[in-house]
C-alpha cells in the first residue's frame, strides 16, 4: 500500500468510499518539500518527515548574505516529484571569510574564500 484517499489519519463517515493505492514495486515519488531558508537540521526534519531517506549536503560558496546555515537550495528543487529512495542534495550557505588580498606578492587578489565546516556544526 502506498497512501489512501481519503489520507491515512483522517476519519470518513460510514458508508464512505475508501480508495487504496497499491504499487507493482516501481518507485513511488512524492514532491520535495520546500526548505530553503530553514536551517541545516530543520530542512533534515522536514525531509524525513516527508519519507526522504538519502540526503546529503554540499556548501553554497556564494550564498548572497543568506544566513549562515540555512538552506539555499535543494537538488532536485522544491515541488519535483521524487522517490523518496533517491539522493537529495541540500546546500547550505557556508561562511564568507572575506579575501586574501595576498599582501606579500602585490598581486591584489581579493578572491573571497568560504571556509568548508561540518554540517553537524550547523545546529537548531
Amino acid at each position: 500500500m502506498i497512501g489512501t484517499d481519503p489520507a491515512g489519519g483522517s476519519s470518513a463517515s460510514r458508508g464512505t468510499t475508501i480508495t487504496i493505492y497499491t504499487s507493482d514495486g516501481t518507485k513511488v515519488g512524492v514532491p520535495l518539500p520546500n526548505v530553503v531558508g530553514q536551517k541545516a537540521p530543520a530542512a533534515t526534519a522536514t525531509l524525513q518527515k516527508a519519507g526522504f531517506t538519502n540526503i546529503s549536503y554540499a556548501w553554497d560558496p556564494n550564498p548572497a548574505g543568506k544566513a549562515l546555515c540555512s538552506v539555499t537550495a535543494t537538488d532536485p528543487a522544491a515541488g519535483t516529484t521524487t522517490p523518496t529512495t533517491d539522493e537529495v542534495t541540500v546546500y547550505v550557505a557556508g561562511v564568507t571569510t572575506g579575501n586574501n588580498g595576498n599582501g606579500n606578492s602585490g598581486n591584489g587578489n581579493n578572491n573571497n574564500n568560504t571556509a568548508i565546516v561540518d554540517p553537524a556544526a550547523c545546529s537548531g
